[in-house]
């Protein structure tokens, strides 16, 4: 099968038609030359249809046998009609880039009958408190003679995971990294049976198992686990759950901090659950930013930070993570208080000050620095919502800390090198893309400089990502990192559920109850991307209609929207969302239902991160 794939017509000479079935691999004509192909279906009333069309006969049957084994061509078909996505993509994103004389070393090997009768089993929720308990568990689950498959939410994971096995199990290494020779290898490797432990991104979960035993979800709740800029729009859990019901294979969700849904179904006993939810026993200092703006203090950098930054040694490393860019979320006047905005798609302009710019993060529109309010005329202008280049230039004010290198880590500031081998003398001030590469091993001091932004935020899952993300910096570093939260709602039943976890999953249970949000449904989201808005919402409307008539008689489903997505206008396009929500009562099987009645020019997203935010 050629790298682009797509889909033909061919006649069947006669000498095959009771040999030929769906899923072998076969050889046809292709403009002048021969390719390999895979059969997708025998529709002879179809080609009755075509008979004006003179179609060019097939060559040859290369196996008799299907070129997979049933259950994971089943398992793509499934994921094609539940993420609304060509079957013919979910081969060319699972196959590697096969070239004529890979297709010809392979064996028409029978596939073994090991998944002939599926057994499923409920998965468990495996809580660990530190590396050792993981290492321990996963060496006593896998077995050398069967395939397993051990998932991560980053690459820069994997060497981690591999030490562990290492010298233990056969164990190969699989993520977007990963040659074509090498990744055409592997993809040989497990369907030809070999025993093997794949350490892999959520890109391994579609390789051609044939004896799949274990499946090992590390780091559960981690919010990479979630495929949302292109499709299929899967969450690695749901797809790992869908191929542990085509191969019987034993799911293990394992975490230092369950996500919420896990945690509910394992309260429900709808999965099992072994550990105990710690609070790391970590302590940590709660920093009330309404006392700093009391001592006029608005510095992005509390005093009390300040202070801790100032006390570490020289050879001491630091780690300030604040999840905004720039060098202010917004410019606003301080005279008419009214903020610079976007003229194209009237959202406040962020402010990066090394490039000496004003820019829309949305829409993407980028201009000069002004110098005066574009309303009033004020030269009186001020920043809101710091980022990691105020961060950075609040550092480098201070003298006290001339003897440390500081290094911004976002998307602006290229990286180059390996940050883990950096193990004295640095401050580093970072997004989210700091996180999988700084030296965790080597911080002394941990500030969390805007919890705010998520205590406040409207998307539901919000929330739990800081608390994912400062139960993780807990993990990851030493008992004697001081840990700073800042924060202008220290109140907040987050800060106390840090010191007894269950006080943060009763409450966002009870929350999500109210609002009917997952675990209490499944949420499918809908978006339109149009340069005409109006034609936009119409079109909406009308799906919204036939939404409302499919699902009448389904249980506790609703459709609400046309919602203006965030950003509501980007590139050019106006965007708007549809919300679905459905009981768990054959919420599947109702997805793939609406599936078929969805035109091609909207996005599917099952179990979104987000449900306004796109």
């Amino acid at each position: 099968m050629p790298p682009n794939i797509s889909y033909f017509d061919y006649l069947v000479p006669e000498n095959l038609q009771k040999k030929i079935k769906p899923g072998q691999l076969v050889k046809v004509p292709f403009r002048n030359k021969e390719e390999f192909g895979l059969v997708y279906s025998l529709e002879q009333d179809s080609l009755k249809l075509k008979s004006s069309i003179k179609l060019r006969t097939l060559n040859s049957i290369c196996f008799e046998n299907s070129f997979l084994t049933k259950q994971i061509s089943d398992f793509y078909k499934e994921l094609s009609e539940f993420y609304a996505t060509d079957l013919g993509f979910i081969y060319k994103f699972s196959f590697p880039a096969f070239t004529k004389k890979f297709f010809n070393e392979l064996s028409p090997t029978d596939f073994p009958e090991i998944y002939s009768i599926v057994k499923n089993t409920k998965p468990t929720v495996i809580t660990t408190s530190d590396i050792e308990t993981v290492s321990s568990f996963i060496l006593k689950q896998l077995s050398p003679k069967k395939q397993n498959l051990i998932l991560v939410p980053e690459k820069n994971s994997l060497d981690e995971i591999a030490s562990i096995l290492k010298n233990k199990f056969p164990i190969e290494l699989l993520s977007s990294d990963i040659t074509d020779k090498n990744s055409a290898k592997l993809w040989k490797k497990i369907r030809q049976n070999e025993n093997l432990t794949i350490v892999g991104t959520r890109k391994a979960l579609f390789l051609p198992w044939t004896n799949l035993q274990k499946i090992l979800i590390l780091d559960e709740g981690n919010e990479n686990y979630k495929s949302w800029d292109m499709a299929p729009r899967y969450h690695t859990k749901d797809a790992a759950m869908l191929l542990s019901k085509f191969t019987g294979a034993q799911v293990y969700l394992l975490s230092h901090t369950p996500s919420i849904s896990s945690y509910h179904f394992a309260q429900q006993s709808s999965y099992l659950s072994s550990g105990n939810l710690t609070p790391l026993n970590r302590a940590f200092t709660l920093v009330d930013l309404n006392l700093e703006k009391q001592a006029k203090n608005y510095s992005p950098l509390s005093y009390q930070l300040i202070d801790l930054l100032q006390d570490l040694q020289p050879s001491d490393s630091a780690f300030l993570y604040i999840n905004k860019k720039g060098s202010a979320g917004y410019l606003f006047c301080g005279d008419c208080k009214k903020p610079v905005i976007c003229n194209i798609c009237g959202r406040p302009l962020s402010y990066f000050g090394v490039k000496k710019e004003i820019r829309c993060n949305f829409c993407q529109t980028n201009k000069p620095l002004i110098g005066q309010c574009l309303n009033c005329h004020s030269y009186n202008l001020k920043m809101r919502n710091p980022g990691t280049e105020s961060v950075e230039k609040e550092l480098s004010k201070l003298p006290e800390l001339s003897k440390f290198k500081i290094i911004r880590i976002d998307s602006e500031n290229e990286i180059e090198g390996d940050l883990k081998s950096n193990n004295s003398g640095t401050i580093f001030v970072g997004t989210e893309l700091a996180w999988s590469i700084i030296p965790w091993q080597n911080i002394k001091l941990l500030g969390f400089l805007d919890t705010d932004r998520s205590l406040l935020s409207s998307e539901y899952k919000n929330l739990e990502n800081l608390w994912q993300k400062i139960r993780d910096s807990f993990y990851k570093t030493s008992p004697h990192t001081t840990v700073v939260l800042q924060t202008s709602h220290p109140d907040h039943y987050l800060f106390s559920a840090l010191k007894e976890p269950d006080i943060f999953y009763q409450n966002q249970l009870k929350e999500r109850s109210f609002f009917q949000y997952p675990p209490f449904n499944y949420w499918l989201k809908l978006a339109i991307f149009s340069p005409n808005a109006n034609l936009a919402i119409k079109e909406a409307g009308i799906l919204k209609n036939r939404l409302e008539d499919l699902t009448k008689t389904v249980k506790n489903a609703k459709i609400s929207g046309p919602h203006q997505a965030i950003p509501y206008f980007q590139k050019g396009n106006y965007r708007y969302i549809l919300l679905v929500r459905l009981g768990y009562e054959n919420y599947h099987t109702v997805i793939k239902e609406i599936n078929k009645i969805i035109p091609k020019n909207w996005k599917v997203d099952p179990n979104p991160s987000t449900l306004f935010s796109v």
